[in-house]
């Protein structure tokens, strides 16, 4: 029940902030939808949960919250239980976002693009939860004001990994892979989306236990 509580607390404390993403979400899906590209809403999303998981480490900081949670004898463990649940939690108005553009050529007879926008899809849940695996121990160890510039480290990694695939390895090395992907079927193609899904959630778990004890060990 306590958890069920911190991970309520987790969205009050975000909600000052929704507005704003709702803003950049209406921009993202007007260009997504007039350049018939799901890039737009996909990338936004991806963004919004980066940030909107970050945002209670540094409100809760910034309010004292570890004091408070000690002073109502709040155990640690539910802390980051709830911190961890509603980084999946975020996970559904990704989706809705990312599925948006679908549903909206779906109604308006327009192309429906689905394997692209599944496979968006896919890139906003393992990049999400791979971002929130790295970055919620450190914060959870060290607090948002010191760990704040780690994080920095998986954004880094993921745009030169970015570079790396699309700039400087040449197309004919890709091209095997690609038409290898292309050539799977559907069957395939869901088998391994589903497999490279639940490796990333066992690592995101992993990084709950971790930050569980980095948690309990700390100085408040």
């Amino acid at each position: 029940m306590k958890r069920i509580a911190m991970l309520n607390l987790n969205y009050l404390m975000i909600r000052p902030y929704l507005k704003q993403y709702l803003l950049l979400i209406a921009f993202a899906l007007v260009f997504g939808i007039a350049f018939q590209n799901t890039t737009y809403p996909g990338m936004m999303a991806i963004v919004m949960l980066i940030n909107l998981g970050v945002y209670p480490f540094m409100l809760e900081e910034k309010a004292q919250g570890d004091i408070l949670y000690a002073t109502l004898s709040v155990r640690r463990r539910d802390v980051v239980v709830g911190r961890y649940l509603f980084g999946l939690l975020l996970l559904i108005p990704g989706f809705l976002l990312v599925f948006s553009p679908l549903a909206l050529s779906l109604l308006t007879g327009g192309p429906a693009e689905v394997a692209e926008v599944a496979g968006m899809a896919l890139a906003m849940v393992v990049v999400a939860l791979l971002f929130n695996a790295i970055q919620f121990p450190a914060f959870f160890k060290m607090g948002y004001a010191k760990a704040r510039y780690i994080v920095f480290v998986p954004m880094i990694f993921f745009a030169a990994l970015f570079i790396v695939i699309w700039k400087i390895v040449p197309n004919d090395m890709l091209a095997p892979f690609i038409a290898w992907l292309d050539a799977l079927p559907t069957q395939s193609l869901l088998f391994l989306g589903a497999a490279l899904v639940a490796v990333v959630f066992l690592l995101y778990v992993i990084s709950g236990v971790i930050a569980c004890r980095f948690y309990s060990a700390r100085d408040l």
